[in-house]
């Protein structure tokens, strides 16, 4: 019966024991999660930090891409304004010298008549006739001849004048 005893002291004293420990464990176990929480917590928080940092980055992104696309916009319509003025002017500019193209054409042809008329006096002819053969022989210039044959190898109507 004694030894009955004491193995029951014996096996009550190791229940114990294990009791004491699982307490133990169960108290580390509950200040684990206490912990945990509270780093949890910390990381939420963190976390909710940074997804209001990056909303407030990518509404910051967003505006300042906004910005950009406008200042690229009036720059296209500045280019295009500047072009359409150029072409005004460059148009304006060919008109203008087209007049003065004209204008000397015909300063030209009224030059090269009185040349003409010029050279008929020298030569002794009346009116607007050349001296166009050999000798004082004046006549008239020959209608129809190409205007890049030389005055004086044109070929005459008429004899004297």
């Amino acid at each position: 019966m004694a030894q009955l005893n004491n193995i029951n002291s014996t096996f009550s004293a190791q229940i114990t024991q294990q009791k004491l420990e699982a307490t133990s464990i169960n108290n580390s176990f509950n200040t684990y999660k206490s912990q945990q929480a509270a780093v949890d917590l910390t990381q939420n928080s963190a976390l909710q930090n940074n997804t209001g940092q990056i909303t407030q980055l990518n509404s910051q992104i967003s505006s300042y891409v906004n910005s950009l696309t406008n200042q690229i916009n009036q720059l296209r319509t500045d280019m295009n304004n500047i072009n359409q003025a150029q072409n005004v002017t460059i148009q304006n500019q060919n008109s203008n010298l087209q007049n003065q193209i004209n204008s000397l054409s015909s300063r030209i042809s009224t030059i090269q008549s009185a040349s003409i008329t010029v050279r008929a006096a020298q030569n002794g002819c009346s009116g607007n006739v050349v001296a166009l053969c050999s000798g004082s022989v004046c006549g008239y210039m020959t209608r129809g001849t190409p205007s890049n044959v030389p005055y004086n190898q044109r070929a005459c109507e008429g004899g004297n004048h």
